[in-house]
């Protein structure tokens, strides 16, 4: 009798099957491989999606295609999520879920004395000790400074992926 092995291939590691560009995030899938596109910036490549969900949902999401929700190191990289999320309230990957008023990103890296950009008397976990907001948001009716706000709300969302060197620029590290 004949036994059948199926090997599992991840089309997303392997440069002959996955035909992403250069602007698109290769999500491997049960047998095949979806390509999500994404804008890049440095070294990332950040997708906005297209429906909204709970911080947790979004955090789930970003995940299974292999990422995590936006970090905000520096103003540069605010200037650029402030232009791909347009007027819509987003979730970034920042919180304090697990100890009130300590900040962590989505990789891991404490909020510190980094780069921020709150909105003013933010963050407040709401002003109201009945309250709890531990998830971050880009706020436009604040001009996209960043708002705690209630994980459960509902809102667009923004995934951050690795992305390789860009085939555009130059050894200068300029697009051509």
């Amino acid at each position: 009798m004949e036994t059948t092995v199926w090997v599992h291939i991840d089309e997303c590691q392997n440069e002959t099957l996955n035909t992403c560009g250069p602007y698109e995030h290769c999500v491997n899938t049960e047998g095949s491989y979806t390509c999500l596109d994404c804008n890049r910036y440095e070294d990332r490549c950040f997708a906005l999606s297209t429906t909204t969900a709970t911080f947790a949902e979004a955090e789930q999401k970003c995940a299974e295609d292999g990422g995590i929700l936006a970090t905000v190191p520096d103003r540069e990289t605010q200037l650029f999520l402030m232009q791909l999320v347009g007027s819509r309230d987003t979730w970034i990957g920042l919180d304090d879920r697990n100890d009130e008023g300590y900040f962590v990103w989505s990789d891991g890296t404490p909020l510190g004395s980094g780069y921020s950009y709150w909105t003013l008397g933010e963050p407040n976990d709401g002003g109201n000790p009945t309250t709890s907001q531990d998830c971050v948001h880009l706020w436009p009716a604040a001009g996209f400074r960043w708002d705690d706000q209630q994980c459960d709300r509902r809102e667009y969302y923004v995934c951050q992926f690795s992305a390789g060197p860009n085939p555009n620029s130059r050894a200068d590290g300029f697009l051509d």
